[in-house]
């Protein structure tokens, strides 16, 4: 059968779909070289092989500019103004030879040219005034921002030659992969703001900006922001100048409105896609043409989000400012949250973009800074920081909750009273060991409606309801993607001219959909999915870990669902500063040289098997603010090691 392979050639998976192997199983059976279960079923190459069989190539050049302009007007009254400019462009073709891929695949050529290029205009008026012990500082300003963006994209198919590789040659172009993207993007502020000061001890700061934004529709294009907010450094007051251990003491409030512009481009205006129209009759003919959006529907009604929030903070210095503190607590409550809203299968189109509903947050941020040790030539210091978030729903429009689909039919519930979003599905107690132990259930009354639930070495669902009935209505909470708590600590020592740091950082609690389980486990390339899996009533294995994917759908289960809790070592660095005598021997101010480490420790959950708790999907349904804490092949942990010199001139 594979008569043409010569030596040199890579080595592909289905040269082996024919060989049967000896032995069997442990329950018996045999090992088939077909179906999921065999790793030499894929009709694809090798990673390997495909990556030589394909080149890419690139070219992408960067401009950027800035230009500005200061007046002085009068004494304490200046003009300012900046205009900036950013270009992006790139030229890249990828091409993949002829049987690249698999057996049969044809030769691909795929040619792309884009463009950005962002233009940015900030102009203001300032004016400060100081008169005995007041000083006040004004400013007005406008701002104008404007994006265009271009892209093309060719696919050429089935060229005469792996070397010609021009467009022209190609025997067919690809509709699908070929298309055009033409898009600007503009946003349009005014602002102001006066800030006043008495005393060095009283602080008031007030503001307001308005934004339009291309992003919505005539006459909901504009969004007004508000703020306020007040300080007071009580350490400067007489009846603190005692205090010798107290160094600063502030306490801070503020009261403030922010916008949320960020949507698909056009969403308040129906679109037109490429489509086919069948004419004539019996299998007539197709005509390629324009048709309306498969994908979304218009809301010319669409406006900002926007988010009020308060914040209240306190900054405590003591001890010569050897110890210090920084506190905030804040709650803020969004308005008209910008959510793909789902609409009845007769619509034809799945969701579009509305503003519903409501979402508060509240939380504390803490930070700690310390001198633990000074001396000549020896300096510790350490920063601590611990943060803490929990969000609610308020409303959802005229809906109770909302539930919503992911791309591997995992499910997301958005309630209102609950976290934004959770993970809604099954519990499970282990899996079935036997045909016995089915039987058994069954005897004391356990029933289903659904398909897949009673077979051996399947999940074993959890009555949640008690009703003795699997059933959808035993579906409940199996999880939500908000950690309990973030921390993190930063260490740094200098003696003489070495410098030494280390930071740590760590998220406590929240939770991950697995979607490489499936992967992994159905094939079985990696032990942690498949070491005690259940095999028969002989070999259950851990009685936890289901035998492939048979059985009930795992990623409706809380099977799938890990706790993403972490703890690492972000940074270590290590430096010496050479003496000022070595620098200015080679016409330097000073020279430094450095060792730097990232992620050189990491430690996951312990019932976490995938590579990275904190990869997140965010493309496709996963663009979702209402589908969170789904990942699938995400890429590990990166070690990065650096070797550096800081020069000064």
């Amino acid at each position: 059968q594979w008569a043409n392979i010569r030596p040199g050639d890579f080595a592909q998976p289905r040269h082996f779909s024919s060989i049967y192997y000896s032995g069997t199983m442990p329950d018996g059976s045999t090992w088939l070289p077909v179906g999921t279960s065999s790793p030499f079923s894929s009709a694809q190459n090798t990673p390997k092989s495909s990556t030589i069989g394909q080149d890419i190539y690139s070219n992408e050049y960067r401009l950027q500019g800035a230009a500005d302009l200061n007046v002085n007007i009068l004494p304490g009254l200046d003009f300012k103004s900046l205009a900036s400019l950013y270009v992006n462009t790139t030229s890249g073709q990828s091409f993949a030879n002829r049987n690249a891929t698999a057996d049969g695949s044809v030769s691909r050529g795929v040619y792309i040219n884009s463009s950005n290029i962002d233009l940015l205009s900030e102009n203001t008026l300032t004016y400060k005034k100081i008169f005995n012990k007041h000083t006040i500082n004004v400013l007005a300003g406008f701002t104008a921002q404007r994006t265009n963006i271009n892209r093309d994209q060719t696919t050429g198919l089935d060229y005469p030659s792996d070397n010609i590789r021009t467009l022209n040659n190609a025997s067919a172009i690809d509709k699908a992969g070929t298309f055009g993207t033409r898009n600007q993007i503009g946003l349009v502020s005014y602002l102001g703001r006066i800030n006043y000061e008495y005393n060095n001890k009283y602080l008031l700061s007030v503001s307001f900006r308005t934004d339009g934004s291309s992003y919505f529709g005539t006459g909901n294009k504009w969004g007004s922001f508000p703020s306020v907010s007040a300080g007071w450094i009580a350490s400067q007051e007489k009846f603190l100048e005692n205090v010798n251990w107290l160094s600063r003491l502030k306490f801070r409030a503020s009261y403030g409105a922010t916008g949320n512009n960020r949507i698909s481009d056009f969403a308040f205006l129906d679109l037109l896609g490429t489509g086919n129209y069948a004419f004539g009759s019996g299998t007539g003919v197709s005509t390629s043409g324009q048709v309306t959006s498969t994908s979304n529907i218009a809301n010319p009604s669409i406006t900002w989000e926007r988010t009020f929030q308060t914040n209240f903070g306190t900054d405590i210095s003591i001890l010569k400012n050897r110890i210090s503190l920084s506190l905030d607590i804040y709650e803020s409550k969004t308005e008209r949250l910008l959510l793909q809203q789902s609409v009845q299968a007769i619509a034809g189109v799945p969701q579009y973009f509305n503003n519903i509903g409501s979402l508060k947050n509240r939380g504390i941020e803490l930070e700690l800074s310390t001198i633990n040790i000074t001396k000549k030539d020896f300096k510790w210091t350490t920063s601590l920081n611990f943060s803490r978030n929990r969000n609610e729903i308020m409303e959802l429009g005229s809906e109770p909750f909302l539930l919503n689909q992911g791309e591997r039919t995992e499910v997301y519930q958005s309630k209102v009273g609950d976290p934004l979003v959770q993970f809604f599905g099954f519990k499970t107690d282990g899996v079935w060991l036997s045909q016995a132990d089915i039987n058994d259930a069954r005897t004391k009354g356990l029933t289903s409606s659904l398909s897949n639930v009673f077979i051996p070495g399947g999940l074993k669902l959890v009555d949640v309801n008690g009703d003795n009935v699997l059933d959808n209505k035993d579906r409940t909470v199996i999880g939500n993607p908000y950690p309990e708590f973030n921390y993190g600590m930063t260490n740094t020592i200098n003696y003489k001219a070495f410098d030494f740091s280390f930071t740590i950082q760590g998220v406590k609690g929240g939770n991950v959909i697995n979607g490489d389980a499936n992967y992994n486990e159905s094939r079985r390339y990696i032990t942690a999915f498949s070491d005690n899996r259940w095999i028969s009533p002989a070999f259950p294995g851990d009685g936890k870990t289901p035998y492939s994917t048979i059985g009930f759908n795992w990623m409706l289960t809380d099977y799938v669902v890990s706790d993403a809790s972490y703890f690492a070592l972000r940074e270590l660095n290590l430096g010496y500063q050479l003496p000022n005598s070595v620098a200015k021997a080679i016409k330097l101010s000073s020279l430094r040289v450095y060792l730097a480490a990232q992620n050189l420790f990491f430690a996951s959950a312990k019932n976490f098997k995938a590579l990275n708790p904190e990869g997140r999907a965010n493309t496709g349904a996963y663009s979702s603010a209402l589908i969170d804490g789904y990942q699938r092949g995400s890429f590990p942990i990166q070690k990065t090691f650096v070797f550096g010199i800081d020069i000064n001139f």
